[in-house]
């Protein structure tokens, strides 16, 4: 009995107690040697009720151990799986900071080409709007200088057919005074008949120009056509009262061209004189 409390004893002084177990559990009443020399022994009431209680005891402070190693093994992981999710964020986040980088010089770049050609396509509209506008003016000019031409033409057939009258009536002069002449001879009364004429002819020929006697002119041909001497029936040069001879000088129109009649001959003026 005694070997058997001993052993509880040291068993139960061997087990993993807290200071506190022994606190709480009271302890047995130890072997003690009597005055007689006797040893009396621990009683086995009170080891056992100290066995329980410091295993109780033991036991509890075991699930407390045992409950903060779970939740320190927890708090480790949840930290672990922090830091793991915290490195793979940052990670994931470098990554997209990088991609973004490489993005953003990308799109730099072609905002930076856009750029240019959007410059560029100014440029060439500016350019455009101001040949629109040169455009613009040529064609406001061109629509004066059409209302100017019309005037000019309107008004060059009205030249057109005064002159055609008037050709038509130096033609007539003219035929006249050549018919004159082909009759003239020496009287007085005859010649006195074809100054007469002459100066019928002088009012009609106002209409145009006279070209001068000593005057070289072309026609509309580019044939050049000079004064002539009147000369009767006989080939001899016509003389008037004074003894000056007759010449007939080309008639000259507005372009100053010699003008011929209609039968294409020329027409001329026998205004002009000479000794």
């Amino acid at each position: 009995m005694r070997i058997v409390s001993a052993l509880l004893i040291s068993l139960s002084i061997s087990l993993p107690t807290s200071p506190v177990a022994f606190a709480i559990c009271p302890g047995p009443t130890a072997e003690t040697w009597l005055p007689d020399g006797t040893l009396n022994p621990a009683l086995a009431p009170q080891i056992d009720a100290y066995v329980a209680c410091t295993q109780a005891e033991n036991a509890a402070r075991y699930a407390e151990n045992k409950a903060a190693d779970a939740a320190a093994a927890a708090a480790y992981q949840a930290q672990t799986q922090a830091a793991a999710q915290a490195e793979a964020q940052a990670a994931a986040q470098a990554a997209a900071a990088k991609e973004a980088a490489s993005h953003n010089a990308k799109d730099v770049a072609q905002i930076a080409s856009l750029t240019d050609e959007v410059k560029k396509l100014n440029e060439e509209l500016s350019a455009l709007k101001i040949k629109l506008a040169e455009q613009a003016a040529i064609a406001e000019k061109n629509k004066s200088l059409a209302t100017e031409v019309e005037k000019l033409q309107q008004s060059s057939k009205t030249n057109d057919e005064k002159f055609t009258e008037a050709n038509t009536r130096l033609s007539e002069a003219s035929k006249k005074i050549t018919d004159l002449l082909s009759k003239v001879t020496s009287t007085e009364a005859e010649k006195q008949e074809l100054i007469t004429a002459k100066s019928k002819e002088a009012t009609v020929a106002n209409i145009a120009k006279i070209a001068d006697v000593t005057a070289t002119v072309e026609d509309s041909k580019g044939v050049k056509v000079t004064a002539i001497s009147a000369v009767d029936s006989s080939g001899k040069d016509i003389k008037d009262g004074d003894g000056k001879v007759v010449l007939l000088a080309p008639i000259v129109g507005n372009d100053g061209k010699a003008v011929r009649t209609a039968d294409g001959q020329v027409a001329r003026a026998s205004l002009a004189i000479t000794s």
